[in-house]
């Protein structure tokens, strides 16, 4: 389960690298 997650969070901050700095925290809640 942890290795999907750290995959599909890299995969999201690829898709929001321009926003990086707000999804880093606020993403980690929305996958877990």
């Amino acid at each position: 389960n942890m290795n999907d997650l750290v995959s599909e969070y890299q995969q999201y901050q690829d898709a929001t690298i321009e926003e990086e700095g707000e999804f880093e925290d606020e993403g980690e809640e929305d996958l877990a």
